[in-house]
């Protein structure tokens, strides 16, 4: 059901804009219209608790929200209108969340040909060295990598900015780390590659990539069906299994690419994995800056977007740069999944600048008015 109340007042909410929301502790206080009364205060109540799926709201008129999903940012489609399994991770993001690159500084057509050259020689060179790189040792392995992703990176036109701590784990010999971000794009994994080669958790379409689903494997990706719930179990006993072996395990636990200027829920079955290994959580914040300092999603693959389309605006850029921050490491000790969710994402969006009230709960509870007085359904 979606909602649509319009008059004046204000509006708080938790995952919401200015004018725009989601079921999740919103309150509307105005003059009415749609059969709303003046002064009608009207509540959504949320509970994160496992059930059915979110109800959309869209408030018309002048107010303010606490929030951090600005204006006009799409919505969440209640799960139970999503395609495939309605836990099955999904975004509202869009190639609309994209600025209109004819706003945007472009360089020539023969640059870009120049950097899709180079991308592919450097992305054949890659999968060459996955073969390779097993002879080597372990140190030697990892500086190969780091190399090889930042002249990616570089060939490419994106320059990384990276600060917090120099790594994901500990330092040498220290142990796994389950290392979490927030997904923003095909870019995100060479950027963590190129702070420190880690093993992926990606989905399952990803092994049928030309070339790349060939190395993803090689590199020792874990893999996801994203459709298949029961296939979960078995994946976090493989990612707990790889992190007592002491590797560095990456997981974007929103389960899907956001914009950048709004953040998804953080997924727990992942967080399990550090739980049942006993290693600690690396919280990673990455954002999206064009050459002037100007914040941008231009880097961003999301919606309907297909890969090529999402190289080709990167590529077409004069630069882009991709900040990566290494924030402190959360202990898994003492707490649970729920708990280091919860933690990482308030320490990402921290240090993203996104606010903590944009996550997106995959359920709520029936909306309830106080004076059984409901806004008209559209």
């Amino acid at each position: 059901m979606t909602a649509t109340v319009e008059g004046t007042g204000t509006s708080t909410a938790t995952g919401l804009g200015a004018g725009r929301g989601i079921a999740a502790g919103i309150r509307f206080t105005g003059t009415g219209a749609n059969g709303v009364e003046p002064d009608t205060e009207i509540e959504f109540p949320y509970t994160d608790t496992a059930g059915a799926g979110a109800i959309g709201i869209e408030i018309a008129g002048a107010g303010t929200a606490d929030s951090g999903i600005g204006v006009g940012h799409p919505l969440p489609a209640p799960a139970v209108a999503q395609g495939g399994s309605s836990w099955e991770p999904t975004s509202p993001c869009t190639p609309c969340c994209l600025p209109d690159a004819g706003t945007l500084p472009r360089v020539s057509t023969v640059r870009v040909a120049a950097r899709m050259a180079a991308l592919g020689i450097l992305v054949a060179a890659f999968a060459l060295s996955a073969v390779v790189l097993p002879l080597f040792g372990a140190p030697r392995r990892t500086r190969a990598l780091r190399r090889i992703f930042r002249t990616v990176l570089r060939a490419i036109g994106v320059r990384m900015v990276h600060t917090g701590a120099e790594r994901f784990d500990a330092g040498p010999g220290t142990g796994g780390v389950l290392v979490v971000a927030n997904h923003l794009s095909w870019l995100d994994i060479m950027v963590l590659g190129a702070v420190q080669p880690v093993r992926m958790v990606a989905k399952q379409e990803v092994r049928s990539w030309p070339v790349l689903g060939a190395v993803a494997a090689r590199a020792g990706t874990l893999f996801v069906d994203r459709a298949r719930l029961r296939c979960l179990p078995s994946l976090v006993a493989d990612t707990a299994r790889a992190l007592r072996d002491g590797a560095a395990v990456g997981l974007f636990p929103e389960g899907t690419t956001w914009c950048g200027a709004a953040m998804g829920e953080f997924r727990r079955a992942g967080f399990q994995a550090a739980v049942d290994a006993g290693v600690a959580v690396r919280p990673v914040a990455q954002r999206m800056r064009l050459l002037d300092g100007t914040p941008t999603s231009m880097g961003a693959f999301v919606g309907a977007d297909t890969l090529l389309d999402s190289i080709l605006r990167v590529l077409r850029l004069p630069g882009l740069v991709f900040e990566i921050e290494v924030l402190p490491l959360l202990p898994s000790t003492d707490t649970d999944r729920r708990e280091l969710a919860h933690a990482a994402r308030r320490a990402v969006c921290a240090a993203t600048g996104v606010s903590v009230a944009t996550a997106v709960p995959p359920r709520a509870p029936r909306p309830v008015a106080r004076n059984d007085q409901l806004p008209t359904a559209a």
